[in-house]
């Protein structure tokens, strides 16, 4: 009688399922991120990309550091031959939205974000921003010769 009473509560526990939602993956948040940089890239290069690089992410706040390249394979010209940064940030809705963007081939994209945005979690930055952000001066003709304007409307430069 037992053997029957464990298999009754047995086939009565497997037939239950509870749902519940399911957590969002870390390939799944990586791949929101570059859904969120794609439309202010595109619409501001006027051409289709794809991005290759790192994502740090902290809470609602993420940092994306890699290139951008043509989505048709072919040649990155102009700013997609320089480093591209991006810093976002999770609203209300829980959506990723890009608070600043651009390319630059050296630090001073970095500085600007960090700059810029203090309240950003130090730990989705490279190890090495905050000693960028003391040495780097922050004037526009301080920048090196690799840097370009970045392409956001939220620039600060």
């Amino acid at each position: 009688m037992t053997k029957l009473s464990f298999l009754a509560v047995f086939a009565l526990c497997s037939c239950v399922s509870v749902k519940h939602p399911p957590k969002a993956s870390s390939d799944d948040n990586e791949a929101l991120i570059v859904e969120a940089m794609k439309k202010p890239v595109e619409q501001e290069s006027g051409t289709r990309v794809t991005f290759s690089g790192t994502t740090k992410v902290s809470g609602d706040w993420a940092y994306f550091d890699g290139h951008a390249f043509p989505a048709d394979g072919s040649e990155p010209a102009g700013d997609m031959t320089l480093d591209f940064a991006a810093l976002l940030r999770r609203d209300s809705r829980r959506a990723w939205q890009v608070l600043d963007h651009g390319f630059s081939g050296d630090p001073s994209l970095i500085v600007h974000l960090r700059k810029t945005h203090p309240e950003a979690p130090v730990s989705i930055f490279p190890s090495n921003t905050d000693q960028l952000v003391k040495l780097w001066p922050m004037n526009h003709r301080a920048m090196g010769a690799n840097s370009r304007r970045s392409w956001s409307r939220n620039a600060r430069f």
